[in-house]
């Protein structure tokens, strides 16, 4: 997971938008944007899926903006 944040801060950091990029002060590197220690769920049957989906909907909700909708993004299909 450490190796994952890594390469996807340096990727921020290239395309220019890492959230923490035009901080000043003394720092050789940005600060990290990532939480210290990763949280890994196991997704084992449907509805697992299907509640995870909902939370993941309902994010934007609570923090009071609008639903977030991708072209990319299909309907889960329970297999």
């Amino acid at each position: 997971m450490n190796q994952t944040k890594g390469q996807i801060s340096k990727k921020l950091i290239a395309i220019e938008v890492h959230p923490f990029q035009n901080i000043e002060g003394n720092r050789t590197s940005v600060p990290s944007c990532w939480a210290a220690k990763g949280w890994i769920v196991y997704l084992d049957s449907n509805e697992d899926i299907v509640r995870s989906i909902r939370y993941v909907r309902a994010n934007p909700r609570k923090e009071n903006r609008p639903e977030q909708t991708w072209d990319f993004v299909k309907p889960f299909e329970p297999v």
